[in-house]
């Protein structure tokens, strides 16, 4: 991604800077080499596109600028550029190249003054747990501790040539201790005290890169890996080796240290990230991601994840055809020079090919958060000057949450970040919401600044969501373009929320623009209700431009308080007139609209033409049965069963005297009318039910005993006339039977039906001599095996077997005589016990209520000492509780419980009731 392009937010700061300030030459490589390479590297393939869509920077990042050019007391302009850099609570403190230190408050820089002269280049500094002692290390082997408090020093010279610095954590003047690196490998470790002592810690194989000191517990890193030592029993902990997949020359890579805790920290070191844990057991455990593609040029926190400062590795992106430009362009720079072909490839060995394009040729840095699973979830590249010339160990990162923070107790990592090059250092803090709605802003994304404003309009300061959502607008409808435009109408409520006034005004626009057909559907129709006129004008529009599906859909949607109806059924006829035809899309909002007005005629005459079903509901709804009281033929030709179910509903607003005349031609219907409402109230047709009769003789004649069962509103003389008319004898005997001609009944039961088992069941109910007598002769005269069943259900009535048998004639033969006999005798003997049984449970029965009834007379009742009389007022038991009985005897209740057992009883007709029946 090219410098243009970053995704950084900057601010210049001139504090100390001068964004002026030439690179040094001494870090200027010649631009044939730089520009071919940078030719070669990206030139990239068809397939790799860089990405349009940015996200919103993480952090803000604030340009210090320029390092400035020191002037000495003979006006000589000497460049600084840094070597180191830590912070405090409050201040960076800088080193540079030259040997000077800086301590750089927000605000302001003032050098620190000292009896001693730097004129050696500053390798290192570091700071103790309070941040007061500021140590720094030159590379011609002098240690200065500095008092920030005043002007005191401390100072120790060691012979070889220091590479890494720390002093004790709580290091004082005097007695105070310091720990270096030297570039062979040794690890010295000094106290000051009145006679100066070194002792060597360790001694190894190649320079020391880093060392840190927290605690009791020192730290180091070469190329034999990372060592803890324990300085409190002067015991090394353990090692952690060089990991597999990491460059190779470790050497040429800084270690970057970060404690967690006071006895954990994690590492970044080329192209791996290790989190180091001392165990009680004063042992060394750790474990790491896999390799990255990426140098780690600094490390720290952002919440639970690691936040990196990178350099992209050459080798995760030139492929070998690269690689053989680059080299050939290196060759052909030497050639120049007239250095020999041979002389170039022994210096650039095959194996550390990578390692020596890398110092030479640089991609500009980023800032990575890495999640402790290793996988990468942001990357934001950082312009930073003079990124073209350095190596990635020129680059260094620091984070404010320092270690003496930890050491009281930090528990959140501070969100500032300096991150430097020998040129620049750059402040980076958590960018807020104000900063990522101006970055937005600013490449013209108003339409992500708006919605990040919505989601932190409570924490926005300097930007104003309503006026970031008009110009949201005002970009949108600016392009012309109908997908912009439809996002525009969308993000109406967003903007103008329940102000009125912005609804108008944007509403205004869309009209301006030609649109109003996208705002349609985001117009408020309730907080806030617009003014009626707007309402009108867009309903209006629409007819205007014919577009008739978009003006149903919408007056169907809107109630029809917020415009004014009649005004709108002027537009709709108006239009009407114009299209010569009664389209249903105005046609139903107009008649909606005449019910709205409560002119039901003309909305009932617009159902009726377009055969609309939904007339049933209206009418319901409305309750407008007057209208279609006489306009019921109407009403079924659109659905002649929703029809009869409306007029049998509601029978009190429509009454069966208007609807049956109507009906009158149409017997199928006027059938079912009168049938429905005879089931659900048959005395609303109670006028009525001579015609129901004679329907129901005509469309379902087995179903008219039923309706004589359960009408009492149809004569019975002419029920009973219309029946033999139609020689309907079964309902003939039934109205015969009501009519109390139970003679005349029988006759038809036994001419007509010739129903013998009808006939005995009759009988046999009414318990009538007269009609027994009838039966008989019937049977006599007519077949005497009639005699059999009629003996046989005589047992089962009131009816006295004598008198049937008395009244048989002598001399009359009756089949299977013997058989009805025995079958009476068998029923009646059954009659017989079961009456006994019946006698005997009655008897028991009432014996055991007696005697329960004797117990509980037997039983006392109690008269507790506190009774008091209702008319003296006076106690009635004046001492213990009493005990009386029926019987008229009374006890004390204390006496009575020790002579009885749980069961009280009167112990004196105990005994009497004893010595009788001895």
């Amino acid at each position: 991604m090219s410098n243009e392009n970053s995704n950084e937010n900057t601010n210049d700061k001139n504090i100390i800077m001068d964004n002026e300030t030439e690179i040094p030459k001494q870090f200027i490589i010649p631009n044939k080499i730089h520009d071919d390479f940078l030719d070669a590297f990206l030139e990239e393939d068809d397939e790799i596109e860089e990405e349009n869509y940015e996200k919103p920077p993480l952090l803000k990042y604030e340009r210090i600028g320029s390092f400035n050019i020191q002037k000495e007391e003979n006006d000589q302009e000497l460049s600084q550029t840094i070597s180191c850099l830590k912070l405090t609570n409050n201040s960076y403190i800088i080193g540079t190249h030259q040997g000077k230190i800086y301590n750089l408050p927000f605000d302001k820089i003032v050098e620190f003054k000292s009896q001693f002269s730097y004129e050696s280049t500053l390798i290192d500094i570091c700071l103790d747990s309070t941040c007061r002692y500021i140590g720094a290390c030159f590379r011609d082997g002098t240690v200065i501790v500095f008092d920030s408090l005043n002007d005191q020093a401390t100072k120790f010279d060691f012979d070889d040539q220091i590479t890494c610095l720390a002093i004790h954590p709580n290091f004082k003047p005097k007695g105070g201790s310091c720990v270096c690196g030297t570039k062979t490998g040794k690890i010295i470790y000094r106290e000051k005290k009145f006679f100066s002592r070194s002792k060597i810690l360790y001694s190894g194989n190649g320079e020391i890169i880093s060392l840190t000191w927290k605690s009791n517990y020192i730290v180091w890193s070469n190329q034999e890996g990372i060592f803890v030592f324990d300085i409190e029993t002067e015991n090394p902990l353990g090692k952690v080796p060089p990991l597999s997949g990491s460059f190779p020359s470790l050497n040429n890579y800084r270690c970057n240290f970060k404690w967690i805790s006071s006895d954990s920290f994690i590492v970044g070191w080329a192209n791996v990230i290790i989190q180091i844990q001392i165990t009680k057991q004063r042992t060394v455990k750790w474990k790491s991601l896999p390799p990255f593609n990426f140098i780690i040029c600094g490390i720290g926190f952002h919440d639970n994840d690691y936040l990196v400062f990178t350099m992209e590795h050459l080798k995760s992106r030139l492929t070998d055809e690269k690689i053989g430009k680059i080299l050939k362009t290196i060759q052909n720079f030497h050639e120049k020079k007239e250095k020999k072909q041979e002389e170039i490839e022994e210096e650039i060995k095959k194996e550390e090919i990578f390692e020596y394009l890398q110092n030479q040729f640089n991609l500009i840095p980023d800032v990575r958060i890495i999640t402790q699973k290793g996988e990468e979830i942001l990357k934001e590249t950082i312009s930073i000057k003079g990124y073209e010339v350095c190596s990635h160990i020129d680059f260094r990162m620091e984070t404010q949450c320092m270690d003496w923070e930890i050491d009281r107790g930090c528990q959140t990592q501070s969100k500032l970040y300096v991150f430097t090059s020998p040129f620049q250092f750059v402040r980076a803090t958590e960018a807020d919401a104000d900063d990522k709605v101006t970055w937005l802003v600013e490449r013209l994304r108003y339409q992500d600044a708006f919605d990040v404003a919505l989601e932190n309009s409570g924490r926005l300061k300097r930007n104003n969501p309503t006026k970031l959502g008009e110009n949201l607008l005002r970009h949108l409808l600016a392009s012309k373009n109908k997908f912009k435009i439809q996002s525009a109408a969308l993000q109406c409520p967003k903007v103008c929320g329940e102000n009125p006034l912005m609804w108008e005004k944007w509403i205004s626009q869309f009209f301006e623009n030609q649109q109003f057909q996208e705002i349609s559907p985001y117009i408020p129709i309730q907080n806030p209700r617009l003014k009626q006129e707007i309402y009108e004008m867009i309903l209006n529009s629409f007819l205007e431009n014919d577009n008739l599906d978009l003006f149903y859909q919408t007056i169907n949607k809107w109630p029809k308080n917020i415009y004014n109806p009649r005004a709108i059924i002027l537009i709709i006829l108006d239009k009407q007139k114009k299209i010569n035809s009664l389209d249903e899309r105005l046609a139903l909002p107009l008649a909606d609209l005449y019910i709205e007005i409560k002119e039901y005629d003309k909305a009932l005459k617009i159902h009726f033409y377009l055969k609309k079903l939904d007339v049933f509901e209206m009418i319901e709804l409305y309750n407008i049965f007057d209208s279609v009281s006489h306009k019921i033929s109407e009403l079924i030709k659109l659905d002649a069963t929703k029809t009869i179910q409306l007029l049998v509903l509601n029978t009190d607003k429509i009454a069966p005297s208007i609807v049956v005349p109507q009906l009158s031609n149409n017997k199928q219907l006027l059938y079912q009318y009168l049938l429905d409402l005879s089931d659900r109230n048959p005395k609303s047709i109670q006028d009525y039910h001579v015609n129901l009769m004679k329907l129901i003789f005509e469309f379902d004649p087995k179903n008219l005993l039923n309706f004589f069962k359960g009408s009492n509103y149809v004569p019975l003389e002419i029920a009973y006339e219309f029946c033999q008319k139609n020689s309907l004898y079964n309902e003939s005997v039934y109205i015969l039977k009501r009519m109390g001609q139970n003679l005349d009944a029988l006759i038809l039961m036994l001419d007509k039906l010739k129903n013998i088992n009808k006939a005995i069941k009759f009988v046999m109910k009414e318990n009538d001599n007269e009609l027994m007598t009838r039966l008989i002769n019937y049977c006599r005269s007519s077949n005497p095996n009639f005699f059999t069943p009629l003996l046989k259900s005589v047992v089962h009535s009131q009816f006295q077997i004598t008198k049937l048998l008395q009244r048989i004639p002598q001399g009359v033969e009756i089949p299977k005589l013997g058989e009805a006999l025995k079958f009476l005798l068998l029923e009646y003997q059954s009659k017989v016990k079961l009456k006994n049984l019946a006698t005997e449970v009655i008897i028991r029965d009432c014996a055991g209520l007696m005697f329960s009834l004797n117990s509980r007379m037997r039983m006392g009742m109690v008269i507790q000492k506190d009774r008091i009389c209702p008319i003296c007022s006076g106690k009635i038991v004046q001492s213990d509780d009493v005990v009386l009985f029926f019987c008229g005897h009374t006890f004390h209740k204390s006496c009575l419980r020790e002579k009885t057992s749980n069961q009280p009883f009167c112990t004196e007709c105990a005994v009497k009731q004893k010595s009788d029946n001895d």
